[in-house]
């Protein structure tokens, strides 16, 4: 051993343990001896993988953000150039299509590094959602405003159930689930389909739904579509992200006592559901006495 001449391997069980052997060594008087230890090295091992996995998903997050990063850069640089162009007379119709592209491209932009802030503060852990009795009826009907107008090629609706309760819940934060949620079901349906949002009071909760026409999620994909980035099999209509927008919104929502899940089927679209609770009249007396 002191020569160096042990023999070491790792030894993995059915169930699951990996064991290093050490064996078969030379001794100081040049005699070949035979001594073998068995170390418990599982946790170790577990570690190791789970570094090497981390180490996998920061060299994928890396290049995919640098590709979504740089896509609408290219996209917003040519179209700038061409509207510098002194000696080309763009039409009021061109022109307006091509600031529509940069106001498309910037959205894409700000989508894109939102997601990445609100991953990077959930991971180190140093934010807390300022719960408040909200509206949800208000913050559904601003954000489907908001997401007509980027994205005026599909169908919006909505079914509101009247009357219905506040939720104790971060303004932002929720706000945030609903665009990302928009912004994925978008991604997987065609132009002209319609997205419908639909809300209603489910026992001391409020139920929100975000449904979509498009392909649906393979089944493959549905157990791991909140893990973080995770991104469908299925080709998008439009440019893939990083897989961070459904892990934000299962963060988002967790955090709020809520609960998040979604039903597909396979050519028939998808339908991504959450709950909230009910504001009740201590969340208003709280809210009163930090005032």
């Amino acid at each position: 051993m002191i020569n160096g001449a042990t023999e070491r391997w790792d030894y993995s069980l059915p169930d699951g343990r990996t064991y290093e052997v050490a064996s078969r060594f030379v001794d100081s008087d040049g005699v070949a001896c035979q001594l073998t230890a068995f170390r418990n090295v599982t946790q170790r091992k577990k570690v190791e993988m789970e570094l090497l996995e981390l180490n996998r998903l920061k060299s994928e997050l890396l290049s995919n953000v640098s590709h979504e990063l740089r896509s609408p850069l290219i996209s917003i640089k040519g179209i700038i150039s061409s509207l510098l162009q002194k000696d080309v007379n763009w039409d009021s119709e061109t022109h307006e299509a091509l600031l529509t592209g940069i106001s498309e491209e910037t959205d894409r932009l700000a989508s894109l590094v939102t997601n990445l802030l609100n991953m990077s503060k959930i991971e180190a852990g140093v934010w807390k959602p300022g719960k408040a009795p909200q509206n949800i009826s208000d913050i559904i009907n601003e954000t489907l405003e908001q997401q007509k107008w980027v994205h005026k090629e599909r169908i919006f609706e909505n079914d509101l159930q009247p009357g219905l309760p506040e939720v104790y819940a971060d303004y932002n934060q929720i706000k945030q689930v609903l665009i990302n949620l928009l912004e994925n079901v978008v991604a997987y349906s065609e132009a002209g389909t319609k997205i419908a949002i639909n809300a209603r009071a489910v026992g001391g909760m409020v139920e929100v739904g975000v449904s979509d026409q498009g392909v649906g999620i393979a089944p493959d994909d549905l157990e791991k579509i909140f893990e973080k980035f995770c991104r469908g099999s299925h080709r998008r209509q439009r440019p893939r992200g990083v897989g961070l927008g459904l892990a934000i919104c299962q963060a988002f929502i967790l955090a709020h006592d809520g609960r998040i899940w979604v039903k597909s089927k396979q050519g028939h679209g998808s339908t991504f559901y959450f709950r909230l609770p009910v504001a009740t009249p201590d969340d208003h007396k709280g809210l009163e006495h930090n005032a």
